[in-house]
């Protein structure tokens, strides 16, 4: 038997042949729903992010998320993950930061809170919440996401906690707080510190949570702006055909145009 044949059967054997047990426990947590090799610019798949399954063990993007799995970006890659286990509903982008990201699915350590963690060792990760409670874990601080949307950003030295809007806990510390525009500093073996934003620091974050939001959800097309001014031509010539000589009921027509 030759080598390369050898090579392929170990990696089937590796990837498929676990038994039924270990499969049963497997339950999924959830999917990557888009991958984007740059902002905004979808793929089906990409060699830049890599979904291990156990060390040494990588697995298809496409396959459902389970517990243990971990995720590591590299360059311009963006993820769009969407999980769900028991009343957990949540759609978190994670984002590579120096080109680079790490990420881990981890069975919860706080009762009563879906029994699901997310850990970000690197990179960018935005939770927006949908339903119910998600615990994260950055720089070695354990988060309750109580609600809406939180965008967190770690490496070696800490990292940094931005609640945009909702509700957040830090149950080891006993802090637990509802607002918007709120920052925190967390360092490993450190009580979390509230950072105090001026207008444009709050500006530029909740940019970066916009920013992060499209780079793999674009805004559909009938939200752009172009398409509702296409939109309001056509309904204004549709009108003239209608009533050519302005009879009708006369009035303003407002388009709002998303920022």
């Amino acid at each position: 038997m030759n080598r390369l044949l050898r090579t392929f059967l170990l990696l089937a054997l590796t990837a498929y042949a676990a038994p039924p047990a270990a499969r049963a426990q497997a339950a999924p947590v959830g999917e990557i729903a888009r991958i984007a090799e740059q902002p905004r610019k979808p793929v089906p798949t990409t060699l830049r992010a890599v979904l291990w399954r156990a060390p040494g063990q990588p697995v298809r993007t496409s396959e459902a998320l389970i517990e243990s799995d971990r995720i590591e970006l590299k360059d311009d890659v963006w993820i769009d993950l969407h999980l769900r286990r028991g009343d957990l509903d949540a759609r978190v982008v994670l984002a590579p930061l120096e080109r680079r990201g790490v990420y881990r699915i981890e069975a919860g350590t706080v009762t009563g809170v879906g029994g699901l963690r997310l850990a970000v060792e690197r990179g960018a990760m935005l939770v927006e919440l949908l339903r119910g409670e998600l615990e994260a874990l950055a720089a070695d601080v354990s988060m309750i996401i109580h609600g809406t949307t939180v965008l967190i950003q770690a490496d070696s030295t800490g990292a940094y906690c931005f609640l945009k809007e909702g509700h957040i806990s830090f149950p080891s510390y006993e802090i637990n707080l509802t607002g918007e525009r709120q920052m925190w500093r967390l360092e490993p073996g450190q009580r979390p510190q509230l950072i105090s934003l001026g207008a444009q620091e709050a500006s530029a974050w909740q940019a970066a949570v916009r920013e992060t939001h499209l780079a793999v959800r674009p805004v559909p097309l009938w939200k752009k702006p172009a398409f509702l001014i296409g939109a309001a031509v056509v309904v204004g010539a549709g009108a003239y055909l209608l009533w050519p000589d302005g009879g009708g009921a006369r009035g303003t027509v407002t388009i709002p145009i998303p920022r």
